[in-house]
């Protein structure tokens, strides 16, 4: 999904009004001028991930100069040293002015709104949200009151806060294609993905030639799972420019959706060399090639992207499950060991390095991961397992008997984990014990284990007759 990494307010003070601060008498507002909508934006700038959050930055936009309405009232220098204040960016000062014009002008909206600017100016959102609420309260019409306090609740609240400022604001600039893109990006990070299509559609019908609002549509497409009208979308948005890469990743996304993995992967492809820098680019590009087990081009991209410097971590994971895959053990080995040198208390790392030395017989290297892995994590289950064969096949049967005697306390023991004990007692020429061990195996079994039940049944009589004859 995509990021929005800054935006300014949409209005500053010239945008709420044409008139500027002036005093206001016992008669209608003097602000009654005509309401001049003017939304001055910086540039969105996208960058696309369905795996990453993102944001809008609200900050106060320049000051306009405005045209000054003067009316003989003493509150009128209030209003002037608000607005020189503001003009010099002294947004204190304004504060200060415009609070004490409001004592005796208290439902003036368009002094709710300057100060609400002053406010976000000096980052006091809080009370930015309460100036702005309260110039939309006083004056329904004024939609830059609406979509400031939309976008300081998407960025300080929840973008859930802000749908409802957002569509007054659409409603009020019906003609204007960014907020209706605004609501749109509120609603899609709702998760209400199809509200949010029909706000991005109608950004796009205002302003066709806008590639943001085109990679959000299809965006908004793919999350309501419209994949093959979103893979229209950004195929199209290639074919006018093949450089953007959030159509690019966009693309990807909606072939991996609709399951065409070996189409996706040239798009990933360029899609991290147009931006190595992202993680998430070279992850998918990666997770995809091992799908399609193609381990070596797999490799060979976790190269790139180790030389991009982009999240180590989560490649030495994918190198070592690729060896894994290739039953590559001793690479394997080496991987899960760079790994645990960056996350020594991971408990399942220390497991997975313990199941492997296991494998390859190393058994006191083994017995030491596997119990790192149970001194950070004493419920697991599949380290105490391999913990019992570690033992077993190192004949250390005592510890063996202990280990079994744990995982007996976490969970019900199979036909075979009889066997294995009474073996161990066997070795250890516990007879009675043995035997008793053997029995327990035999009727879990019921004939399944062939081998094991044909040298259980041995033992039982041979240890029977041993423990018979002592007597």
């Amino acid at each position: 999904m995509t990021r929005l990494r800054s935006s300014r307010l949409l209005c500053g003070p010239a945008d709420a009004t044409q008139t500027d601060l002036s005093v206001h008498s016992p008669r209608p507002s003097v602000y009654s001028a005509s309401l001049r909508y003017l939304l001055i934006f910086c540039l969105l700038v996208f960058c696309f991930t369905l795996i990453t959050p993102f944001s809008i930055h609200a900050q106060p936009a320049k000051n306009q100069n405005v045209t000054r309405t003067r009316r003989p009232n003493p509150l009128q220098e209030l209003l002037n040293r608000a607005e020189k204040a503001i003009a010099e960016n002294r947004f204190a000062d304004a504060i200060a002015a415009l609070e004490e014009f409001l004592k005796d002008e208290p439902n003036d909206a368009y002094a709710h709104f300057h100060l609400g600017y002053a406010q976000t100016s000096l980052e006091q959102w809080n009370k930015a949200v309460a100036s702005y609420r309260r110039a939309a309260q006083l004056k329904p019409d004024l939609a830059a009151a609406h979509l400031n306090l939309g976008l300081l609740l998407y960025e300080h609240e929840s973008p859930q806060a802000s749908i409802e400022p957002l569509r007054r604001a659409a409603e009020l600039l019906a003609n204007e294609a960014r907020p209706h893109f605004l609501l749109g990006t509120a609603l899609e990070r709702s998760g209400r993905h199809a509200e949010a299509v029909a706000e991005f559609r109608a950004a796009a019908a205002l302003d066709a030639k806008d590639a943001d609002t085109q990679v959000a549509l299809g965006r908004a497409l793919l999350n309501d799972r419209k994949f093959a009208e979103a893979e229209t979308i950004f195929r199209g948005l290639l074919s006018l420019d093949g450089g953007n890469s959030a159509a690019r990743l966009g693309l990807a996304h909606c072939l991996l959706a609709q399951k065409k993995l070996a189409e996706a992967v040239p798009e990933l492809q360029a899609y991290v060399a147009a931006v190595p820098s992202n993680p998430d680019g070279w992850l998918q590009l990666i997770a995809v090639l091992i799908e399609t087990e193609s381990y070596d081009q797999a490799l060979a991209a976790i190269d790139q992207a180790e030389a991009a410097q982009c999240c180590p971590g989560e490649l030495l994971r994918s190198r070592a499950g690729i060896f894994l895959f290739q039953k590559r053990t001793d690479d394997a080995i080496a991987a899960f060991r760079r790994l645990l040198e960056r996350e020594p208390n991971n408990a399942e790392l220390h497991g997975r390095l313990g199941r492997l030395l296991l494998e390859k017989r190393d058994f006191p290297a083994a017995e030491r991961a596997l119990v790192a892995s149970l001194q950070l994590d004493a419920k697991q289950l599949d380290p105490l397992r391999d913990l019992v064969s570690v033992y077993y096949l190192a004949e250390k049967y005592d510890a063996a008997l202990r280990t079994m005697d744990r995982l007996a306390q976490r969970e019900t023991p199979s036909a075979f984990f009889w066997f294995i004990r009474a073996t161990c007692y066997d070795k250890l020429l516990l007879k009675a014990e043995a035997v008793a061990a053997y029995e327990k195996f035999l009727a879990l079994d019921e004939g399944r284990s062939q081998t094991q039940g044909i040298q259980a049944r041995a033992r039982v009589r041979t240890l029977k007759r041993e423990l018979q004859n002592k007597r």
